[in-house]
Parts: C-alpha cells; sequence; structure tokens
C-alpha cells in the first residue's frame, strides 16, 4: 500500500516538474521576444501622398503619374534604438535612421516593397513590408518608341506628300510659263523677224546697182534676221523640248542632229550624215534634260560657226558608238584657221564650257584652207 502510494506522489511530482520546465521554458521566450521589440513593434502612424494623408493603405499603395512626394510616418510601440527601412527595387542597400520619417520623392514607374525594421542595440527585430505601385509615364512605356516612330513617319509623310503637291503645282506653273513664251516667241516676235526678213528682200529686188552702201546694209540685215529666226526656232525647240514629261535617250540626240542638218540645208550648204551607231544602244542609255540641252547648245554654236564663218558649201556629220560613248563628229571644208593660234571667242569658250558641264570630250582639228573637223565624243553616264 505504501509503496503504491509512494509511486503515485513520485509521478505527480514529476508532471509538475514537467509543467514547471514548459511554463519557464514560454516565460524565457515571451520576455525574451519583448525585450527584441517583439511582434509589430513599430507601425505606420501616418502615410501622406503630396502633404495630403491617406487612409487604407494595408493591402498596398498606387501612385500616380503626378503623385511625386510619399511621407511615412512611424510609431514605435516600445523605445527603439534606430529604425531601417529599404525600397526593394530602389534603394541598393538598408537604410537606417533615428527618426521614425521616410520620404521618397518622384519614384519612378514600376512595382516596390518597402521594408521598415525596428532596432534596438544594433539587432533588426520584426519587418513591416508595404508594397508600393507606381503607374509609369507614357515616355516609359514600351509603346513609346514604335508610338515616337509611328509618329514622326506621319509627320514625314505629310511634309513629304505636301513638298510633291508643291513640287508639281511649281512644275505646273513652269510649264505653263514656258508654253506662253514659246507661243509668243513663235508667234510675235517670230512674225516680227519673218516681216523684216520679207521687207528686206523687198528692198534689195528695188535697190539700184549703183548704191552699193545701202545695199551692204541691207544684206547685213538679211543675214542678221536670218541668224535670228534659226536662233528663235531653236529657242522654241528646246522648250518644247523642256515641256515634254517623258525621260530622254541618247537616240534623241540623233533626232536633234536631223534638226540642225535641215539648219544648215536652208543656209544652202550640202551636209552628209554618216550614221553607224547603234540606235538599239543609244535608245537604252538614258541622257538627263540639263546634258541634252547643252548638248544640242554645242551643236547649235557649231552649225552656227559653219553657217558664219567656214565658207563651205559641204558639210560631212558622222556618228559612231562603243560600249561606254557616242561620238558625233561635224566635219566642214572651208576656210579653216590655225589651232596654234589660241583662237579662243565667245562661241569657243561657251563650246568648251558646255563640254566640260557635259563630261563631253571635245576636240578640234583646223588648219587653214583645209576646213575644220569638231569630234565630240559623250560618255553613257
Amino acid at each position: 500500500m505504501k509503496t503504491k502510494l509512494f509511486h503515485r506522489v513520485s509521478k505527480f511530482e514529476n508532471n509538475i516538474k514537467s509543467y514547471c520546465s514548459k511554463f519557464l521554458l514560454f516565460i524565457f521566450f515571451f520576455i525574451h521576444s519583448i525585450n527584441l521589440g517583439g511582434i509589430n513593434s513599430v507601425q505606420i502612424e501616418s502615410l501622406k501622398i503630396n502633404n495630403k494623408e491617406v487612409k487604407g493603405f494595408s493591402n498596398g499603395l498606387n501612385l500616380k503619374i503626378d503623385d511625386y512626394d510619399v511621407f511615412i510616418t512611424l510609431k514605435p510601440k516600445e523605445k527603439i534604438d534606430s529604425f531601417g527601412y529599404q525600397l526593394v527595387g530602389f534603394d541598393k542597400k538598408v537604410i537606417y535612421s533615428p527618426y521614425p520619417v521616410i520620404r521618397y520623392t518622384n519614384l519612378e514607374g514600376g512595382n516596390y516593397d518597402l521594408k521598415i525594421w525596428a532596432c534596438n542595440n544594433g539587432t533588426a527585430c520584426d519587418t513591416i513590408h508595404l508594397n508600393l505601385k507606381v503607374d509609369k509615364k507614357f515616355i516609359n512605356c514600351n509603346l513609346f518608341k514604335p508610338a515616337l516612330i509611328a509618329y514622326l513617319l506621319l509627320i514625314l509623310s505629310i511634309f513629304t506628300l505636301f513638298w510633291i503637291l508643291d513640287y508639281k503645282r511649281q512644275r505646273q506653273r513652269s510649264s505653263d510659263f514656258r508654253r506662253k513664251m514659246n507661243a509668243d516667241l513663235h508667234d510675235h516676235i517670230g512674225g516680227s523677224l519673218s516681216s523684216i526678213l520679207t521687207f528686206s528682200k523687198m528692198i534689195s529686188k528695188d535697190l539700184p546697182e549703183d548704191n552699193s552702201k545701202i545695199k551692204e546694209l541691207n544684206d547685213e540685215i538679211i543675214n542678221t534676221s536670218n541668224e535670228s529666226i534659226v536662233k528663235l526656232r531653236e529657242t522654241v525647240r528646246i522648250l518644247k523640248i523642256k515641256n515634254k514629261k517623258h525621260t530622254n535617250y541618247f537616240s534623241d540626240l540623233i533626232a536633234d542632229i536631223f534638226h540642225f542638218i535641215k539648219i544648215l540645208q536652208k543656209a544652202e550648204i550640202e551636209v552628209e550624215f554618216e550614221q553607224n551607231h547603234d540606235l538599239d544602244l543609244l535608245a537604252k542609255q538614258k541622257l538627263s534634260f540639263a546634258r541634252r540641252e547643252n548638248l544640242n547648245g554645242m551643236f547649235h554654236e557649231i552649225c552656227n560657226n559653219i553657217v558664219k564663218h567656214s565658207k563651205t558649201n559641204k558639210v560631212l556629220i558622222s556618228s559612231s558608238t562603243n560600249k561606254e560613248a557616242l561620238t558625233l563628229c561635224f566635219q566642214d571644208f572651208g576656210l579653216g584657221f590655225d589651232t596654234s593660234n589660241n583662237y579662243d571667242g565667245f562661241g569657243m569658250q561657251s563650246l568648251k564650257q558646255r563640254a566640260k558641264e557635259s563630261f563631253v570630250d571635245l576636240n578640234i582639228f583646223s588648219e587653214p584652207e583645209k576646213g575644220t573637223k569638231i569630234c565630240l565624243v559623250i560618255p553613257f553616264i
């Protein structure tokens, strides 16, 4: 009986000791947790955005683009040595401060996690988390660059469209002006020159043969009128070419040559044209209008010199081609001149200048009383 009672008492003592040990252990950890600051040892007392207090941010905080200032005031539950905080995604390291305030300004768009610690004796206690979501500015959005490029392309397209329309209007005005000037030159000035030429020829028939001075003056008027009419016709022809809206080819130069052949024939000069060119090749080689206009000016100067100075009654024109160029030669059998005498009048200067502008190789061969030969090597460029 005594033995059973002893065992019961011993078991009861053991149970008491076990409960006491657990209770003491609980008290130890509880006191230790209090010394460390405990759970939620710090709280957010107030939160202001742009100096306006915000309520109900337990689930996070959404900031708009114009929310430039975030001010947070902390409230510790007991005495705290310092506070630590880090805005993950913005701060590179933890920031420690003895003051219970946190402030951020002009945050860029994105998602952030604000961690806040209360510290005692340099040891961090519990952590508070606050999620911040800042709206992105349009300039920082993924669609900003494509939208900017599209906008610039739109502006460029509109500018190009207006430029093309304005260019076409100017071209049309220029074309209309040339057409009107062409008609005026042909109808008025051409008619006046023709009348002067006709009246001069009528006067020459009625002039007495012994009045040589007046006859010479009248003949000069007739020659000058003829030259003016030729130049006027050439000017009108060039204006007509300029009004045409088609691509020029080297084959057009052959057609131009035939025009100048008619001018020489009207001056009672026999013309022979040796055509050794490849017309299919010429029809494939493009020619800018500026070069064609310059080359026509050279043809005109050559023909004018033949009519006025060579005193020839025959001209030989030849053409030939290779893979790189068209060669045109104009040969008369008239007076000729000494090329060693540096003859460089206005007509020759114009010829050389036009050749330089059109990338033409100009070669002149002449001897007194043996005529003149002028060759133009016109590259395909």
